[in-house]
């Protein structure tokens, strides 16, 4: 039964697949929009996007923490308790 009806089904879709409508892709806007993608901006255009940027960067921290100091000698501090604070990072500390 089903070898029959998919001979039934055969000529129905060779039809229906020589109807349908061939779409064909616009070569040239597909190579423009992959060099567009590519292109590489200019020094000069880099250095003005990081110079707008840099200068409105906020550099006002104020960041209050709690640790404890386990030991001070040549001007190296090792503290423990601070959690926004890595290794080798400058701390300054109250008196």
């Amino acid at each position: 039964m089903l070898r029959s009806l998919a001979r039934a089904a055969r000529p129905a879709a060779i039809a229906l697949a020589r109807s349908s409508p061939v779409v064909r892709a616009n070569v040239g806007a597909i190579s423009a929009f992959r060099n567009y993608a590519t292109a590489k901006p200019a020094t000069s255009e880099v250095t003005s996007i990081l110079e707008d940027r840099i200068s409105g960067l906020n550099t006002a921290v104020d960041i209050q923490e709690t640790g404890r100091v386990l030991s001070i000698g040549d001007g190296i501090a090792r503290v423990y308790g601070l959690k926004n604070c890595q290794a080798e990072e400058m701390v300054e500390f109250s008196s």
